[in-house]
């Protein structure tokens, strides 16, 4: 019988962010590699791409509960969730998908080994429970630092995660993260080093590669062909960047041919418009996330691209 691994993931496909296309990969290498696969994860709410949806349909496994869907004959637990406006909805859902997701991986037969990405940490504990009550290995796969990210001050909040931090990096059986970066600002959080691994986040060389064309693959009503210089931020509008320095530079750079393409969605993304209509910058173009088959001529569309990260990110040693 071949060795099962769940993966335990916050987003999988058929969502169409970064995370998501991340683990479908992984779960299809595994896949490749003889092992038996499952995902539990949540119904697509980040952002929804009707065209993934209909390749990959979700039906009721136990209606009202959870549904299930086929990514290329891995089995996918989805568990219901909604991106709710109102924060107290949007904890209730939360607290719900880890319920509910409990359950179904208690009750899942043979798992040997879990696998999951941070964020959230809480996923880091659950699997933990979840490790001693089914005799499994937890592996916990760190793509941001929680609770760093949060920009937390003292208090019983900071510190109940800070707690929760230091469970999940000496309990599970294996850590990992994207770069050295990352290594060096939480190894010291380890009571055994050598438990911490680097693996960098790849490249599909598939998809991206130095011959991608734009001209006559994007839409030229939403990406026009001009002489300006063409600046592109693609991913995440949240507080971990810095967004200041964009409209700065967009006001001083007002009669310059220079045009800024921001693509993405988050909690930013509506603060962000607002300053754009306010000084009237209609040279920052501000995009919803696009299909990722259309990125690479996205990146080839564009001159240079950006990132502003928020000052307090690089203090905390995140990459910048």
């Amino acid at each position: 019988m071949p060795k099962k691994i769940l993966i335990h993931s916050l987003v999988f496909s058929p969502d169409g962010v970064s995370t998501a296309y991340l683990y479908n990969d992984i779960a299809l290498r595994f896949q490749q590699a003889g092992y038996d696969v499952r995902v539990l994860t949540t119904s697509p709410h980040f952002n929804i791409v009707e065209e993934q949806i209909r390749e990959q349909p979700l039906h009721w496994g136990v209606w009202g509960i959870y549904r299930v869907s086929s990514y290329h004959g891995i089995k996918v637990y989805h568990v219901p969730q909604h991106k709710f406006k109102r924060t107290v909805f949007r904890i209730l859902g939360f607290v719900y998908w880890h319920i509910i997701s409990f359950f179904i991986a208690l009750f899942m037969r043979h798992v040997d080994v879990i696998l999951s990405p941070s964020p959230p940490l809480s996923l880091g504990v659950l699997n933990l429970i979840l490790k001693r009550l089914k005799g499994c290995r937890v592996i916990y796969n760190v793509q941001e630092i929680y609770p760093d990210i949060m920009h937390l001050n003292d208090g019983w909040v900071l510190r109940m995660l800070k707690w929760a931090e230091r469970k999940v990096y000496n309990k599970s059986d294996a850590v990992t993260t994207i770069d050295q970066v990352f290594h060096d600002n939480i190894v010291g959080r380890f009571r055994q080093p050598e438990h911490l691994h680097i693996i960098p986040n790849f490249v599909d060389t598939s998809l991206y590669h130095a011959d991608i064309k734009w001209q006559g693959v994007l839409n030229e009503a939403i990406f026009p062909q001009t002489d300006s210089l063409k600046l592109l931020y693609a991913g995440n509008i949240g507080k971990a960047q810095a967004w200041q320095p964009l409209i700065d530079l967009a006001v001083r750079t007002k009669d310059l041919p220079i045009e800024f393409f921001v693509i993405g969605k988050g909690a930013l993304r509506d603060e962000l418009q607002q300053q754009i209509e306010e000084k009237q910058l209609t040279k920052i173009h501000l995009l919803p996330y696009q299909p990722r088959q259309l990125m690479p001529a996205i990146l080839s569309y564009s001159d240079i691209q950006f990132i502003f990260m928020d000052p307090q990110m690089e203090m905390q040693g995140f990459p910048s």
